[in-house]
């Protein structure tokens, strides 16, 4: 799996010079959200659960409120992980110009007004976003039609979108559209499903998910570099 063997190897490159300076606002970008989200999920989701228990299911409060809570946890940490993507985008852009220019030993590209590179980088995060919400739906109805394979397909899905989310930054760098991101990510599906997947539970493991994002864009940056650039 090459895109793993990447993800692996991103772990070593935090810690580069000349890249380092770009993880920092990421990372402080990570840890405020997080923090944020924790003190929200605990403060208020005890309140809110409960609230969410009508009294004639008391006799199941054992049951019903720890799933209640994780799906909560999941839910607001889930919401978290969009905001920060939203803020973080122009950096993480930044970030994979740094690393691709590392890796392939050329000058740096041409420098961009960092006011039109916020700018473009919002507008493609909601583009993501709109397309990550039409999948949903299809998604959605295929778990709802198919219970038993439900957990697997919102894995795949899950997969597939953050993969799409981190390959983008690479890619968008070098002028590739969407649309032949898309094209291209097909076509090494089990590649793009096992980094997808596997970015996915980095950012479900605490300490690890303050670091899951510049991991994730680092180890883009080298899957586009080493296995998706056309010579």
């Amino acid at each position: 799996m090459n895109a793993l063997a990447c993800l692996a190897e991103a772990f070593a490159w935090l810690i580069r010079p000349g890249i380092r300076r770009f993880i920092l606002l990421p990372l402080a970008v990570n840890i405020t959200l997080f923090a944020a989200g924790s003190y929200a999920a605990f403060h208020y989701g005890d309140a809110l659960v409960a609230s969410l228990l009508p009294g004639w299911l008391a006799w199941l409060h054992w049951l019903l409120y720890p799933l209640l809570a994780v799906a909560l946890l999941i839910l607001t940490y889930y919401s978290f992980s969009l905001v920060a993507n939203l803020i973080a985008a122009p950096f993480n852009s930044l970030l994979a110009a740094a690393v691709e220019k590392a890796e392939r030993g050329e000058p740096a590209p041409a420098d961009t007004p960092l006011w039109r590179e916020i700018a473009a980088s919002f507008a493609q995060e909601l583009h993501k976003l709109l397309y990550f919400l039409a999948l949903a739906l299809p998604t959605l109805i295929l778990a709802l039609i198919l219970p038993p394979l439900a957990p697997f397909l919102w894995f795949a899905y899950t997969a597939w979108c953050a993969a799409l989310q981190y390959l983008d930054y690479p890619m968008a760098n070098n002028a590739i559209r969407f649309r032949e991101q898309r094209a291209r990510l097909r076509q090494k599906r089990t590649d793009t499903l096992a980094y997808g997947g596997a970015v996915s539970l980095l950012t479900t493991v605490p300490v690890l998910n303050l670091i899951a994002m510049p991991v994730a864009v680092i180890a883009a940056t080298l899957y586009w570099c080493r296995h998706l650039r056309e010579p």
